[in-house]
């Protein structure tokens, strides 16, 4: 009973996420804020999915890398109008249009 109460509390809390925002993404990325269901977090310490929004260049990898390591396992990634850079692979990320 107690797993099942707190399975619907933790469905219920907002989804930590931190941002890296590319080329053109950045207007719907302040629409995806006004989401009551996403708890936009300021360090990627504190995130449990990773966005990258927009275009990315492949110049970019290894700060985006640095990002990515922050974040504490279990960590997803989202690739919101963007192509996944091989460096990342794409086992443990998912690409949204």
């Amino acid at each position: 009973m107690a797993v099942t109460w707190l399975e619907r509390l933790a469905a219920a809390s907002p989804v930590a996420v931190f941002a890296a925002i590319g080329r053109d993404a950045i207007e719907r990325v302040e629409e995806l804020s006004l989401d009551s269901r996403i708890a936009w977090v300021a360090s990627p310490r504190h995130a449990d999915v990773w966005l990258v929004a927009g275009s990315v260049r492949s110049e970019d990898a290894q700060a985006l890398r640095a990002v990515h390591d922050q974040i504490p396992a279990p960590r997803k990634t989202l690739w919101w109008d963007s192509t996944p850079l091989q460096e990342f692979g794409v086992a443990n990320s998912a690409a949204a249009r």
